[in-house]
Order: C-alpha cells, then structure tokens, then sequence
C-alpha cells in the first residue's frame, strides 16, 4: 500500500518530496483529517516548537514544508511535502536531501507530542485557523454555489461531503481523537510518494522503507470511484444576499477510461473552466 514514485528532472534547482495519503471521503473523519496537516507541518519531535523548527529549515538552505487536505473523487488525501533546494547547489560534503527526507519522516512519524497526544496549544491554533477558513467560504459566492451544486447534486455519497467537514465538527475535535485519526491514517491509508527533481531514487526510499517499517499497515480497500446515476429533478432554492448571481453546471458522466478523462477535461475548459 506504499509506493515511491520518481520524477527525474534536472532542469530544476529545487527538489519536492511529497507523500500523499489517501483514505475513503466519510463525514465523520473528514474534519479530522483535514487539522492533520496543518498539525504535522507545524513542527515534530526534534524540533517541538515554531522557533526550532523554523530554525532547522533555513539551516537547510530555506527549504519549507507544506501541508493539504483535499478531495478527490470520493477519496480524502492529506499531504504532507517538503521542498529543498538541490545538492548540486550546495557543498558537496553537506548535501542536504537526506536531512530534509528525514525531516519529512520526522514530521509524518514522529509530532511533537505531549502525554501521547498532540498538544492542547497546537491543536487550539488549527482548530481556530481551520474553522475560520471554512466560515469565511460561504463569503466567498463562487466557491459557495460550487459547493452547494455538488452537495446537492451528489447528496447520500461521499462526494456529496464538504471537504473539510464543517467548522462545528472541527471545532469539536479533541486531542485523543486527533491522535487516533493519525494513528489510523499511518496504519491505513495508501500511500504514494513522488520525489520530483534531479534526485537518486534510493536516497529517498531508504529513509521511508525504515519509517514505515514501524507501522502495521493495513492499507484500506474499495476506494473504487462511484458510478453516479441521476436522480429525478428536483428544484432547491436557498435564499442568499448577493449583488451578483454565480452560475453553475453540473454534469454526472460515467467517465472511466483515460482517454474519455482527457476528453471530458477538454470538453470542460469549452465551458470556460478547468
């Protein structure tokens, strides 16, 4: 349920290694796995506080770390990644790719933690910055009615979920059950890692085989995409107080094959979008 994927490129000075974890879209762990990101790139056992950990990176030549939630298909990905910049531009006896690969590890496997659990302070600051993110899109009238049209148009199947949960359910979160989802997402998820740059696969594996070494993984099945089939019209109105109306089509299509995806994309940028 893990595998390295290398993208061998030398036209770039950066590398990025990003290990992505998908799990089954559900609506009661949708907003859990949505604050583990932002709680795992936050900092990690090593360097357990904003200041260290900051520290660390620019010891690194100012390499950052990223993490996200999103939805794909009926599948929930959260990734974590870093980005550095390439040993061929740095001293020869201080490459800096194993450090940031064992930093990646660290911040995957090893959080900062207190009593077993990730830390009351971390997890208030997530838990308001999340919450506060997820409010302010029903400001936003174009990410709202794409919301809406795929709440409705897909009610009763994951895809019909909101991606993050609601701010209500993030705010509800407590640390054990945090730390269980991360538990889970470790033991679970399927996992696919790209090391994208001039980069020796190997280098990049050995420090994951090893961390993964540690887990009982028992990676999740049938994450087989759903094959839609309309229901009867139906007419929803939801008043909103706006000076501007937002239109938004929405077509379900049993599109399977590569080719018809590739098809479907380009009949979709016809319409004006992506």
């Amino acid at each position: 349920g893990v595998q390295l994927i290398p993208v061998p490129d030398d036209r770039f000075q950066t590398v990025r290694i990003a290990a992505h974890f998908a799990v089954p879209l559900r609506a009661e762990t949708a907003a859990e796995y949505a604050l583990l990101p932002r709680l795992l790139t936050r900092c990690c056992a090593d360097y357990p506080d904003d200041l260290a950990f900051s520290r660390r990176l620019a010891m690194l030549y100012g390499a950052g770390v990223g993490g996200t939630a999103q939805v794909i298909g009926e599948t929930q990905q959260i990734n974590v990644s870093v980005s550095l910049l390439d040993d061929r531009f740095v001293p020869q006896d201080a490459p800096i790719l194993p450090e940031c690969t064992r930093l990646l590890c660290r911040m995957i496997f090893d959080p900062a933690l207190t009593d077993g659990v990730f830390r009351a302070e971390d997890l208030a600051e997530e838990q308001r910055r999340l919450a506060e993110e997820i409010r302010a899109e029903r400001n936003d009238l174009r990410t709202l009615a794409l919301q809406q049209a795929r709440r409705l148009m897909f009610a009763g199947e994951p895809y019909g979920l909101d991606r993050q949960g609601t701010a209500e359910q993030v705010e509800a979160l407590t640390a054990p059950q945090l730390t269980a989802a991360w538990q889970r997402l470790l033991r679970t998820a399927r996992v696919t890692i790209l090391a994208v740059g001039a980069v020796e696969p190997a280098q990049v594996a050995a420090p994951l085989r090893e961390a993964f070494a540690r887990i009982d993984r028992d990676p999740v099945e049938g994450m087989e995409p759903v094959v839609h089939v309309p229901a009867a019209p139906r007419t929803v109105t939801e008043p909103v107080a706006a000076l501007q109306s937002k239109l938004v089509m929405g077509f379900a299509t049993p599109v399977r094959a590569p080719q018809e995806t590739m098809a479907m994309r380009l009949a979709v940028a016809l319409y004006g979008g992506t």
